[in-house]
């Protein structure tokens, strides 16, 4: 069902008439946990008008299941690195990080696991400010460098990614 049809009232009807009917249906639903610890306090990324520099780390943990093909999908990435305020025009960072990753998930009950390593480089820039109010919003870009440490879920791949993160 295509996110058309699921805002379609009269499609996501015939669906569930279907589902009532005989049981059958295409719609799958995701259930999904997130949460994010170890990021509070010191180790907030957030910009800090009185500091030049700071540390900042999190614990990102996700689990999701598809109820009605029974798949699963687990990820939990610990990173932490050190930010520094660039002396440019405007509110931005860089800062270097390191971290391990391990994600699993069971496509048609075919376990495949992965556990990795990296280091990143991550560049910030927070916009969006106003006379009575801090920063709202802001664009990150990042890469880092990708190693295998074990596993069969990328087939012990490594690689380089580039990521682009836009918060408004």
């Amino acid at each position: 069902m295509s996110l058309g049809q699921l805002i379609n009232p009269d499609k996501l009807s015939d669906q569930l008439d279907d589902h009532r009917q005989d049981g059958h249906t295409s719609t799958d639903y995701l259930l999904r946990a997130t949460a994010s610890f170890l990021d509070q306090g010191k180790y907030r990324n957030d910009w800090r008008v009185d500091e030049s520099e700071w540390d900042e780390r999190f614990l990102y943990l996700d689990a999701a299941w598809w109820t009605k093909a029974g798949d699963h999908q687990w990820l939990s990435r610990f990173q932490q690195g050190h930010a520094w305020k660039l002396p440019f025009h405007g509110a931005q960072t860089i800062m270097p990080y390191g971290f391990l990753e391990f994600a699993s998930q069971d496509p048609s009950n075919d376990w495949r696991q992965d556990l990795r390593a990296g280091v990143g480089l991550r560049w910030q820039w927070w916009y969006d400010d106003d006379r009575y109010n801090a920063y709202r919003s802001k664009l990150t870009v990042r890469t880092e460098y990708q190693q295998s440490l074990g596993g069969n879920l990328y087939e012990g791949g490594n690689g380089v990614l580039l990521g682009v993160e836009w918060n408004f």
